[in-house]
């Protein structure tokens, strides 16, 4: 398992649009990915409805997980993850 803490910078937070895309990441990898507030329950990346009920503003730290041992694809998957939410 690889794990990484984001701040989210995207203007609307991590809503509509920046989810839309981060769902989208997660799934295109097929691995199993989480998210969450730094003290909240996690829920799936792969569901932009689960990252909605998070309600992550602008300026938001978020943890994410992906279960994976490769480091490699994980920071790949982190990049664009990342990128998403910028």
């Amino acid at each position: 398992m690889e794990t990484r803490e984001f701040v989210v910078t995207a203007d609307v937070g991590l809503h509509a649009r920046p989810a839309a895309e981060f769902a989208k990441i997660a799934q295109q990898s097929g691995l199993t990915i989480t998210v969450q507030k730094p003290s909240g329950p996690a829920v799936s990346a792969s569901s932009p409805l689960r990252l909605l009920t998070l309600k992550v503003a602008t300026s938001e730290s978020i943890v994410v997980t992906i279960d994976t041992e490769d480091v490699k694809l994980a920071q790949d998957i982190f990049d664009q993850l990342e990128a998403a939410i910028r």
